[in-house]
């Protein structure tokens, strides 16, 4: 669950501080992904939100697409 760039809230927030407290994992906010996977070659090219689910609603998942250069 990648975290909103802006600051708005979200789910990932909860799901953030689970994590480190469960696990000492964190969300990350798409830029930090970027910033994480760039020494290795690759690049952020798009942010896709998840479809609609059965009920109607948006989950709260994103995917994120990396290319490598």
């Amino acid at each position: 669950m990648a975290l909103p760039s802006a600051p708005q809230p979200a789910m990932g927030h909860l799901m953030d501080v689970l994590m480190m407290v469960l696990v000492g994992g964190a969300e990350r906010t798409p830029e930090q992904y970027q910033a994480l996977i760039e020494p290795a070659g690759y690049t952020l090219t798009r942010e896709v939100p998840l479809p609609v689910d059965d009920t109607g609603r948006q989950p709260p998942w994103r995917a994120l697409e990396f290319r490598r250069d």
